[in-house]
C-alpha cells in the first residue's frame, strides 16, 4: 500500500467538500507514529480541529481525503494555542493536560519579578510532539534544513520518511528515512547521522520491502521497526523531479531549484557546465507528468 504523503498545506476534504488545510501533524515521539492531523479553519471548517489519522482515506501531495462529513469532523477537539505569563513561583509544568514551554525573563517593574511565558496547547495530548512545516532539522553538527512534509504508512501512521527542504535562495528537497532520525520534538528534529552521511543518501523512496535495520544509518535508530516501506508513494511532481536530479550523478552536486505549475517545470539556479544544464533538462523532462521544461539554469562565464 502506498504511503500517505502528509504535505503540510495540503487541502483537506470531507465527504461533502473541502473543509480546510493541513496545518500541523501530531507525532508520538517514542514510536515515531503520526497520531493526529490538525486542519486549520476554512470552507466547511470554522475552527482548527485535531483528528486521528485513522479517518484519512487517502493522501496525496495536494489533497487529503477523510472518510467523514464536515459535520462529523466538528465533533473532534478544537485545536488552539495560547500564551500566558505568570510569576515563576506560580508556574506549573502543565495545565489542563496541555504541553507548556516556559521561557524565563525579567519584567521592567521595580523590583524585578521573575516571570515565565508559557505556551498552552489544547486539543491533543501533552505527550505528543506537534510539528509543522519549517520545524528545524539538525544533524550531529548543525541545523541543515527545515521540515517540508512527512511520509507515513496508512495502517498505523508509522513514519517512513521525512522530506526536508535545504537552502535559502535556491532550495531543494532531500528524502530522509526514519532510521536516520534520533529524536522528534516540537522545537527541532534531530538526525543521528553526520551531514556527510546524509549527503550519501539516494534521493528517492525505496522500492520493495525495506526495514530500518537494512537502511543506511540504521544502527543509530534504536527505536522500533516501522514495518514494510513500500514504494510508489504519490510524491508531488516537484519532489519527483528534485529526487531524480539529486539521484543522477550528472546533477547530484548541483543546487537546482524546481518550480512546477500545471505540469510545467522551471529549473532555476547555477550549474558548473553546459553539460550539467542539458542533463538537468533531460532528467526533468523524463519524469512522468512533466509537460514541458523551462530551463533558466545559468552557467558562469569563464
Amino acid at each position: 500500500m502506498n504511503e500517505f504523503e502528509l504535505n503540510i498545506g495540503a487541502r483537506v476534504h470531507c465527504q461533502d467538500g473541502e473543509c480546510g488545510k493541513l496545518a500541523k501533524i501530531a507525532v508520538d515521539p517514542d514510536v515515531w507514529q503520526v497520531t493526529h492531523l490538525i486542519a486549520e479553519e476554512g470552507f466547511l471548517l470554522k475552527r482548527d480541529r485535531a483528528f486521528p489519522i485513522s479517518i484519512v482515506e487517502r493522501a496525496t501531495a495536494e489533497d487529503i481525503y477523510l472518510t467523514i462529513r464536515a459535520e462529523e469532523l466538528t465533533s473532534y477537539p478544537e485545536y488552539r494555542e495560547e500564551h500566558i505569563e505568570r510569576p515563576a513561583d506560580q508556574a506549573t509544568a502543565s495545565a489542563g493536560g496541555a504541553r507548556l514551554e516556559a521561557t524565563p525573563y525579567m519584567t521592567t517593574v521595580a523590583p524585578p519579578i521573575p516571570m515565565v511565558r508559557e505556551r498552552v496547547r489544547y486539543g491533543v495530548s501533552a505527550e505528543l510532539a506537534v510539528i509543522e512545516r519549517g520545524t528545524p532539522i539538525q544533524t550531529q553538527e548543525r541545523t541543515i534544513g527545515k521540515l517540508d512534509h512527512v511520509l507515513a504508512l496508512p495502517e498505523d501512521g508509522a513514519i517512513t520518511h521525512l522530506v526536508i527542504r535545504r537552502g535559502t535562495l535556491f532550495t531543494h528537497q532531500e528524502v530522509v528515512p526514519i532510521s536516520m532520525v534520533e529524536h522528534i520534538g516540537e522545537r527541532s528534529i534531530a538526525l543521528a547521522v553526520s551531514e556527510e552521511e546524509l549527503g550519501q543518501l539516494p534521493q528517492d523512496i525505496p522500492q520493495g520491502e525495506t526495514r530500518p535495520e537494512e537502511t543506511v544509518g540504521a544502527e543509530v535508530a534504536g527505536k522500533r521497526p516501522v514495518g514494510e516501506m513500500t514504494g510508489g508513494a504519490e510524491m508531488s511532481l516537484t519532489s519527483r523531479v528534485t529526487a531524480a536530479l539529486m539521484a543522477d550523478p550528472r546533477t547530484s552536486k548541483a543546487v537546482i531549484e524546481v518550480i512546477e505549475e500545471h505540469g510545467v517545470v522551471t529549473l532555476a539556479g547555477q550549474v558548473d557546465s553546459p553539460k550539467t544544464r542539458e542533463a538537468a533538462q533531460a532528467i526533468a523532462a523524463s519524469q512522468p507528468g512533466v509537460i514541458s521544461v523551462v530551463n533558466t539554469l545559468q552557467v558562469p562565464k569563464i
